[in-house]
Parts: C-alpha cells; structure tokens; sequence
C-alpha cells in the first residue's frame, strides 16, 4: 500500500476514537473488523472513502460517538439541506427521467449498481463513502447532505450487506 499522510478524516477519527476512552481492538470488534484493517482506517485516508460500507461507517460512528458529518466535514462545512437516502432514490429517478436514460445506463456511467437501491433505499448503505460522492456528483446534489442524515438506530433490523464493489 503506499504510504499516504495523514490528513483531516484519520486525525479526526483517532481522536473521536481517543475520546471515546476506545481502543483499536474494542472499536474494531465493535464494528466487525480485524484491528489491523481498522488500524488501516486510521491510517490511511482512502481507506475510510473505499474499503468500508457505509453502514459500517454508521457503526463506526456510534460506536465511537460522533456524527458522519463532524468527521468528514472540512472548515465546519455543513450541508444546507439533509437528504435522506429515499430522497437521494427520487433524486436518481428524477435524473434518469429528466435524461431519459435506463437504470442500466445510469450505472455504466456512474460506475455504480444501483437498481436495488432505487427500490429500497437502504441499500444505499452497501456503498462505500467514494460511491455515494459518485452518485451525488453525477445527479448535482451534495453527499454530505446525505451523509449527514446517516443514524443507526438502536434497533437495527435487517441490516444490509457488508458488501463494498
């Protein structure tokens, strides 16, 4: 892997983690990760937008105590307008009708299966961070918007897929 420097997000997510009074082993096993990939995530920047769901990023989150958007907000950006993911579906499907294009031509272009998703929108959560910017940045709207609406609830049933493409 090469080596990447720290910047904002790993330094950022060490500290929520210190805070917490957490070590790298409980955060991991709270989350369902071995130490050494959850090390990585505090490593290296594109590990946190690539190699982890965006439900386990929702666990991370918990666990540690922090919102999604305190982590990836740069200078305390805060999105105008929350988007839910059901939203984010309707915003897609707006796009798609606007541009009279397929759901098949969607994902080719933005390099993302989303066919799923469009008919239940938490399957969204089976992104990684670099999907949900892809797909924000191609229909116009801002992903911290949709970051920002991301909770786990105390009671997650019927969670999706741990599954990143």
């Amino acid at each position: 892997m090469e080596t990447e420097a720290k910047t904002g997000y790993t330094t950022r997510l060490i500290y929520f983690r210190q805070n917490a009074g957490k070590t790298v082993e409980e955060t991991a096993a709270a989350i369902g990760m071995s130490p050494q990939s959850y090390a990585d995530l505090e490593s290296y920047d594109n590990e946190l937008a690539d190699c982890i769901s965006l439900y386990k990023l929702m666990l991370l989150a918990k666990t540690l105590n922090f919102s999604l958007g305190d982590l990836f907000s740069d200078n305390g950006d805060v999105p105008q307008k929350a988007m839910t993911l059901e939203q984010l579906r309707d915003e897609i499907l707006q796009y798609l009708e606007t541009l009279n294009i397929t759901v098949g031509q969607f994902e080719n272009e933005v390099g993302w299966e989303v066919e799923k998703a469009l008919s239940a929108p938490a399957e969204f959560l089976n992104l990684n961070l670099t999907g949900l910017k892809d797909l924000c940045n191609k229909i116009g709207v801002s992903w911290l918007s949709v970051l920002s609406t991301l909770n786990v609830p105390s009671n997650v049933p019927g969670r999706p897929e741990d599954s990143v493409r």
